[in-house]
């Protein structure tokens, strides 16, 4: 009975990873269009009715990640306010930004498995995280931790 307990408050967490954000089309191709959405008043609020210009501190986990902190082809530094990075505000507290994978982290031959992000206000003294000012995971396939992860917590 507890090891089904601990599988699922491990688990858990992730359902929320990216319940702040919605990416359209739901299941990406590099070459895709994507529009993003962020909804500042999600995860930890840290935005939340902001009047402030939103820029996304964003990379990706590839195949060859070494684990959820192992941010690859980072689109631009801390701080560093890309046009291309700007979210546009779309309604209150709901924010867009368009790109294309393969344009904005240049990922090479490597397989995307997440897009990651920090939303932040243009001097990044404010920010929009997940719950627990975690950083944000949007998975394009099964988390890794669904795939592999989960038995090396069990034992």
């Amino acid at each position: 009975m507890k090891k089904p307990l601990l599988l699922l408050s491990l688990l858990l967490p992730l359902l929320h990873l990216s319940a702040q954000i919605t990416v359209s089309p739901g299941k990406p191709e590099p070459t895709d269009l994507l529009t993003l959405t962020f909804d500042a008043s999600q995860g930890n609020a840290g935005l939340a009715d902001c009047d402030c210009d939103i820029y996304a501190h964003t990379g990706v986990l590839t195949d060859k990640s070494n684990g959820p902190g192992d941010w690859r082809h980072v689109a631009a530094g801390w701080g560093e306010n890309k046009p291309a990075l700007h979210l546009k505000k779309t309604g209150d507290n709901l924010y867009q930004l368009q790109f294309r994978m393969k344009d904005l982290y240049q990922s090479g031959d490597e397989k995307i498995l997440a897009m990651t992000f920090v939303f932040r206000n243009a001097d990044g003294s404010k920010t929009g995280k997940a719950e627990g000012e975690r950083d944000i995971f949007y998975y394009l396939g099964k988390s890794p931790l669904l795939k592999t992860g989960a038995r090396r917590f069990l034992r």
